[in-house]
């Protein structure tokens, strides 16, 4: 099936990069910024909630009147918020991925998976600019230049795998199953809390750690920090597990998504 699957993929790679072209120039269309809203977005944020975490919250990183206390936590909390806006995009977006092609998929023989594939990859293109911003304000106030941004590639990869996965799962279920919708909102809510995006996994208890870890946002979010920040060496070993992790989870979701494909034409 995986070599089927693979042979495939490299048949409709041009049909693949028509759609990620695509939607990725889709939500600029008719903007007067354009592309630079991918720049401009990601600072808004980062300006945001710095000052409320920093200024009304009272959250410190270090010195509480150290500018560079500040913008280590800045760093700290981008780093949790751009990887579950990963997260949180191919969620929200997965369940209706399918549902808004319904023509394309019920009148034409169309490669169905290429669709999932390129939400997938337009959401880890929309992740990189905030990861350029995180390595350019770590080289100015962390810790100089480092060649630990090549974890950051490395760790693009079972973002990717899973992501995938998961898309997979809501677009196939959300189909026959359209509660999905308004359950993914929750869920996505719910997955903010549960993962480290404002606080450290430290601050986990010892009895939940092994809950915690299943987790998917647990090992990027901290590789992230780990890479930009030095709160501890990058863990290679860390990021080899959850690729194999990632990797057998996106078996099992080709395997789901195959077997409910053959009813997508009567459900839609």
């Amino acid at each position: 099936m995986a070599s089927k699957i693979y042979k495939n993929t490299l048949r409709w790679f041009p049909l693949l990069l028509l759609i990620v072209k695509r939607d990725f120039f889709k939500q600029f269309k008719g903007s007067y910024i354009g592309l630079g809203w991918m720049i401009i977005v990601p600072i808004l944020y980062l300006i945001i909630y710095t000052f409320v975490f920093t200024e009304i919250f009272n959250v410190r990183w270090g010195n509480a009147e150290d500018v560079n206390g500040k913008i280590n936590f800045a760093l700290f909390l981008f780093c949790g918020l751009t990887i579950f806006n990963f997260y949180s995009t191919i969620i929200s977006s997965g369940c209706n991925q399918l549902i808004s092609q319904r023509s394309t998929i019920i009148k034409i023989a169309f490669p169905v998976i290429v669709l999932p594939i390129g939400l997938t990859l337009n959401s880890l293109i929309a992740t990189i600019v905030p990861i350029i911003l995180i390595a350019l304000l770590s080289i100015i106030y962390v810790d100089g230049f480092s060649f630990n941004f090549i974890y950051a590639l490395l760790l693009s990869f079972p973002m990717f795998l899973s992501g995938l996965s998961i898309v997979l799962i809501v677009s196939a279920t959300s189909i026959f199953f359209r509660d999905t919708i308004q359950i993914a909102r929750v869920f996505v809510t719910f997955l903010m809390f549960i993962s480290p995006v404002f606080y450290p996994s430290t601050s986990i208890p010892e009895k939940y750690i092994s809950l915690f870890y299943i987790n998917p946002l647990v090992i990027p979010i901290k590789s992230l920090r780990s890479i930009f920040l030095g709160t501890e060496p990058p863990s290679v070993n860390s990021i080899i597990i959850y690729c194999f992790i990632s990797l057998i989870f996106l078996l099992l979701s080709l395997i789901y998504f195959l077997r409910l494909k053959r009813g997508f034409a009567d459900s839609l």
